[in-house]
């Protein structure tokens, strides 16, 4: 009989990611460690959120699930500040059989992993895609994709109680696309929503837009927490089409996925000056995905799909050492990448 977990892994959208539960089981040899998956079930033969077991000492996931939450489309999953609650995204919109975006809220039992459905939220917006917390926990950044032209992508805030429910969407932020891509690009298409280090500031990825756009946090305004920054935006190169983003550990340096055009570009943060670092990854046909940190600190790690139908497949590299030199104050100008086939390059942004 086919094993659950290797028919979604088999399945072309895997939502995976999301949290890696860090309590052992007790009396193992090893630790044990479970981990919960995201999947798309209006695709295939996928239910919702699979929490697995996985063997730290093997390397291997049980195939058995212990438990499968069902929610629709369930793509991207957090877990709150203090891992008591877990945070979906439930990746709806026309023509699903639940045609509107949400979020949703799930108890986490601390000493067995067990979730428990709590609420949702809706999203004001079609295809919720991602969704990050703020540092002090107060809110959660809703990326609304928004495959249609009319209305487009959006960001949703959503804030959140002092025991970790939803509460109504407070504050909507839209873009303007950069109508590069004939297809891809005719509307904004926000796909994720990373604060930084410091908790001060948030970066929106808008793969319509061609660019991150940059929000100050500010929870003392509660309806309206986030405001436009100075510059207000990164721009990148023409149908690039920006993804993800990650930090690495110590802040210093940003790393953002372009999916359109299967590339990565580095940003160095130094003295309060940013500039940006080139850095590329192709593979025919291919469009990046996610980005995140290895278990190593000086090596990143990126998904990318050779097809609309392809499965995803991953690639690494080391991460280049810290800038030593500062580079020019950043404005919001276009940010130099390489192109295929070409070396790495280091250009500052300038006005």
């Amino acid at each position: 009989m086919r094993s659950p977990l290797r028919g979604l892994l088999r399945r072309q959208r895997l939502g995976i990611a999301a949290a890696l539960l860090a309590f052992s089981t007790s009396g193992a040899a090893a630790p044990m460690y479970q981990v919960l998956i995201g999947s798309y079930t209006s695709e295939g033969n996928s239910e919702g959120i699979y929490r697995m077991q996985f063997d730290a000492e093997t390397g291997l996931i049980e195939p058995q699930p212990l438990q499968v939450v069902r929610t629709h489309n369930p793509s991207w999953l957090t877990l709150d500040l203090n891992r008591n609650r877990v945070y979906a995204v439930n990746e709806n919109g026309p023509g699903h059989p639940d045609p509107v975006g949400r979020v949703s809220a799930f108890i986490l039992a601390p000493t067995s992993g067990k979730l428990s459905v709590l609420e949702q939220q809706i999203t004001l917006g079609d295809e919720p895609t991602h969704l990050s917390q703020s540092r002090d926990g107060r809110y959660l950044f809703v990326s609304n994709y928004g495959s249609r032209a009319n209305p487009g992508g959006s960001l949703a805030v959503v804030p959140l109680a002092k025991d970790g429910t939803l509460l109504p969407v407070t504050q909507i932020a839209t873009h303007k696309a950069s109508e590069v891509h004939p297809e891809r690009q005719q509307s904004a298409h926000v796909h994720s929503a990373v604060m930084s280090p410091n908790g001060k500031t948030l970066f929106v990825s808008d793969l319509g837009a061609d660019k991150i756009f940059v929000y100050r946090y500010d929870p003392t305004n509660a309806e309206r927490p986030l405001s436009q920054a100075d510059p207000a935006f990164i721009s990148l190169p023409d149908g690039s089409g920006p993804r993800h983003l990650v930090f690495s550990p110590d802040g210093s340096q940003a790393y953002a996925t372009l999916e359109l055009s299967a590339q990565v570009a580095r940003f160095d943060h130094v003295d309060g000056s940013w500039c940006s670092v080139s850095w590329w990854i192709w593979r025919p046909a291919a469009t990046s995905a996610s980005i995140r940190p290895a278990p190593s600190t000086h090596r990143r790690t990126v998904a990318f799909s050779t097809s609309v139908t392809a499965p995803r497949r991953t690639a690494s590299w080391s991460m280049p050492s810290r800038r030593t030199t500062p580079c020019a104050k950043f404005s919001s100008a276009t940010v130099a990448v390489a192109s295929r086939g070409s070396s790495p390059s280091t250009r500052a942004a300038s006005s």
